[in-house]
């Protein structure tokens, strides 16, 4: 039961201890199970919030154990000793005071996203209809709301000494998206550097052009907000390796995965840019998305063609909603992947105007990759997340149908009126 409280991510937050030593021995038994838990409690550190509750019929000498609690000052809190039956409610009052319940969390993480969403009672009894409650319940519990405008003060702090006898362009590739993530990048970098520092670089899809702003720097710093699974940035790679601009360029992400950082950096190794072009990975944070260990050929990738070491690198894809693997089953897996499927198979048909091919729906399938991602962004959601989470249209599993709302909106991809816009 515990599981279905506490989101993933939190889950050595809780500790079980148990009185089964009990069984080892036979005189002062209740002494020797408190100094074996007691033992155990040392292994962690103190903390104001630390909690300890006690099922009352615990073999161990609970004047002992609250006295260590109190004069070791493991926690301004008091000891609990209280019935089994009631502690489930106990757990369950302060991992919602923590924030660390699924319930609690979600709300939380819902409350950072500004573009429309689904409620999400609405959206977890999807999941009871179709049959697989449990999935939706842990979905939640993984979903996680980057704040965009936070990256000023982290990965996009403004550094001093990068300033003292340098210049520097800022950045953001504008293209011909009207609601693209370029919107943002601009907002945040004309509201954190002086107007003559911040210039647009050009991106023509069509042509595959990245037309830099004719000015006198030493430096350009291209700003995005996310770097996935890299295949947009080695596209704006080789426009540089095509026409390389005046000075050096070094981009910088809010956040990264280890799959991206692994395609950009193979990239720029491959296409000769070793010394003009460079990912400055200060402040940002990374994901982890591939299996560990990654074989060794694969962690430079050396003497493999870009296509196929990124071809080669989606073998080893560990989607991150999955990645506490014990707590899911293949069936569960497998759900996500056909209403995956169902979602994407419309979205790519409207999208393009022609029946989209099984391959070019399995891509999407898990979100873009099979990233199965949970990480969105507070005005957007990647492709790379699950499209349970920022698709709509009508699915079915068995003889149980249903028009699938996401949590998560784009109306660029969902209309109000329940129709996906072509984007």
């Amino acid at each position: 039961m515990l599981t279905m409280l506490i989101v993933p991510d939190a889950a050595n937050a809780v500790v079980i201890l148990d009185d089964a030593s009990a069984e080892h021995f036979t005189t002062n038994v209740k002494t020797e199970v408190t100094k074996g838990m007691i033992g155990q409690l040392e292994m962690y550190p103190a903390h104001i919030e630390n909690r300890l509750i006690i099922d009352s019929r615990a073999r161990c000498d609970m004047a002992d154990l609250k006295s260590w609690w109190h004069t070791s000052r493991f926690s301004e809190h008091r000891v609990s000793t209280i019935a089994l039956k009631t502690i489930q409610r106990e757990l369950k009052d302060h991992l919602d005071t923590v924030g660390i319940s699924w319930r609690t969390h979600v709300v939380a993480e819902l409350a950072k996203f500004e573009g429309p969403q689904v409620k999400l009672d609405v959206w977890l009894q999807q999941f009871q209809l179709l049959g697989q409650a449990d999935v939706g319940r842990k979905l939640a519990a993984k979903l996680r709301v980057i704040q965009t405008g936070a990256f000023v003060k982290t990965a996009f702090a403004v550094r001093t000494t990068d300033q003292i006898g340098h210049r520097q362009a800022n950045c953001y590739v504008k293209d011909a998206d009207g609601g693209g993530s370029w919107v943002e990048m601009q907002s945040l970098l004309t509201h954190t550097f002086p107007p003559n520092k911040v210039f647009p670089v050009l991106w023509d899809k069509d042509t595959c052009r990245l037309d830099f702003p004719t000015t006198d720097v030493d430096e350009f710093v291209i700003y995005e907000d996310g770097l996935w699974s890299g295949s947009e940035a080695v596209r704006r790679l080789k426009a540089i390796a095509a026409a390389p601009p005046a000075a050096r360029v070094t981009f910088r992400f809010g956040v990264v995965t280890d799959f991206g950082l692994l395609v950009i950096r193979h990239a720029i190794r491959s296409l000769g840019l070793t010394t003009s072009v460079t990912v400055d990975t200060a402040g940002l944070e990374a994901s982890r998305f591939l299996a560990a260990p990654l074989p060794e050929h694969l962690q430079l990738g050396m003497g493999i063609k870009q296509d196929d070491y990124f071809n080669e690198l989606h073998q080893h894809v560990a989607p991150h909603a999955f990645r506490e693997i014990n707590n899911w089953s293949l069936e569960e897996i497998e759900f996500c992947k056909d209403i995956g499927r169902q979602l994407v198979g419309r979205w790519l048909e409207l999208k393009r105007k022609r029946k989209p091919t099984a391959d070019e729906i399995n891509v999407f399938a898990l979100g873009g990759g099979g990233f199965g991602s949970t990480l969105a962004f507070s005005r957007s959601i990647p492709k790379v997340c699950l499209p349970l989470l920022w698709l709509e249209g009508p699915v079915h599993v068995s003889s149980k149908r249903l028009n699938w709302q996401p949590l998560l909106a784009d109306a660029r991809r969902v209309s109000g009126g329940g129709d996906l816009d072509l984007v």
